[in-house]
């Protein structure tokens, strides 16, 4: 368990200190990545580029970035025969790696930044020389530390709020940088660009970041005794599963269980062909199970993942098999043909071109982050020509940071003057 890249490592602490269990049963499980994981990796290393250098990412525009398990980077210093991703900073790339560098550099301001910091985890943990890797420490002029995240998903926000991730990387950059100056607070802070502006804070005393301190060594010693003893000690939650690798393969036996009691049936019975999903239930009952919901779309959907990918390598699935998919929307071999061909038949503009006003959003990537006077005053022009409906009520846990969303009664029955009411 010796080395640089850590077993128990930040990024993880939701699974490991929650299912002590997990890193055992992901033991054997190959490492994998995605596209979006990829995307997310190139941003960070194109923000880490500008604040290192202190440039605008626009300088970057329309360079490519490597992103591989041994090199990323620009792709033109990539070793020879390199695999991996390839990706291009794109307008949008630039502007929202641009909205996050300049929120950092503010936090940084009359401070000391340091960027993509190594910091060493090994006092919690207990793995020898484990690191993990901030994208962003500062130290304030009063006595602040501020750690920064980039989050480049689209998906759910994500909140600094107890995060355990950035909890750690404060405990160890106030180990590292306590000598430096008199720390006397700390602040926890998420940026994700493509959700939310803003970025989202956290602040956080050091009495309440040591007393986690101490719950991280707890945990991070069970999920080392379950490693090396083989203790199989799974504790399925939403959180603790969500980047686990054995739940993402179908193989946890714990997750399956508990999806079997929250479902109230057994499903080997479900694959009967007179089989009948258990009643739904009221009450607390149904709120139990709506507990359950995306743990168990999350099931289907490693289920399934899992299946595929057993076919793709040629491992049959009694019962299943890979077919040709819908085909794909019909595309000119060659655009300029196309239109050079249209032309001849005289066709009118109209008849030749589809075209449309830009949306609000590609208007502002036009104006709205290049900051010079003239594109701020079009934008704020252009602000008194959009709309934007509200959201529509959805529902969500309690503890949802949102408010309760109030119905309006009068909405929910069907007019009734002209009836036959005397």
């Amino acid at each position: 368990m010796a080395g640089n890249h850590a077993l128990l490592s930040p990024s993880a602490a939701e699974k490991w200190m929650g299912c002590p269990g997990s890193i055992l049963l992901e033991k054997g499980e190959p490492d994998s990545s995605s596209e979006y994981a990829d995307e997310g990796t190139a941003a960070h290393f194109l923000a880490s580029e500008c604040l290192i250098g202190n440039v605008h990412p626009a300088t970057y525009l329309s360079r490519a970035i490597r992103v591989s398990d041994a090199y990323t980077g620009w792709e033109a210093g990539a070793p020879d025969n390199c695999k991996g991703t390839h990706w291009v900073v794109t307008a949008e790339m630039e502007s929202h790696v641009n909205t996050y560098v300049q929120a950092v550099r503010k936090y940084a301001e009359g401070g000391t930044l340091f960027v993509e910091q190594r910091l060493p985890i090994t006092p919690w943990t207990g793995e020898p020389d484990a690191f993990g890797t901030s994208d962003a420490v500062i130290l304030t002029g009063d006595g602040e530390l501020i750690v920064v995240d980039l989050k480049y998903g689209m998906g759910e926000q994500v909140s600094p709020e107890r995060n355990k991730q950035l909890m750690i990387y404060a405990l160890a950059a106030h180990e590292e940088f306590s000598l430096v100056g008199d720390i006397t607070s700390a602040r926890l802070v998420i940026h994700q660009p493509r959700v939310h502006h803003a970025p989202l804070e956290w602040p956080c005393s050091l009495d309440e970041l040591h007393a986690f301190g101490e719950e991280v060594k707890m945990a991070a010693r069970v999920a080392v005794e379950c490693y090396n003893e083989g203790h199989e000690v799974l504790a399925p939650s939403d959180a603790a599963c969500r980047w686990c690798k054995a739940g993402k393969n179908a193989k946890c036996p714990a997750r399956d269980k508990q999806l079997t009691e929250a479902i109230g049936a057994d499903f080997d019975d479900l694959t009967k062909p007179d089989a009948q999903l258990p009643p739904v239930g009221e009450g607390p009952t149904l709120a139990q199970k709506m507990a359950a919901c995306d743990l168990i779309e999350k099931w289907i959907k490693a289920v399934r993942g899992k299946v595929e990918a057993e076919l793709f390598a040629g491992h049959p699935v009694p019962g299943y098999k890979l077919v040709q998919g819908k085909k794909g929307n019909r595309q000119w071999l060659d655009e300029a043909d196309a239109e050079a061909t249209l032309k001849s038949m005289r066709l009118k503009v109209e008849e030749m071109y589809s075209m449309k006003v830009i949306s609000p959003t590609s208007a502002e990537k036009i104006f709205g982050e290049k900051g010079t006077a003239p594109s701020v005053k079009r934008w704020n022009k252009l602000q008194s020509l959009i709309t934007q409906k509200d959201g529509g009520p959805s529902v969500a846990p309690e503890s949802d940071k949102r408010p309760v969303y109030v119905l309006n009664v009068a909405e929910n029955f069907d007019d009734e003057t002209g009836s036959d009411m005397a």
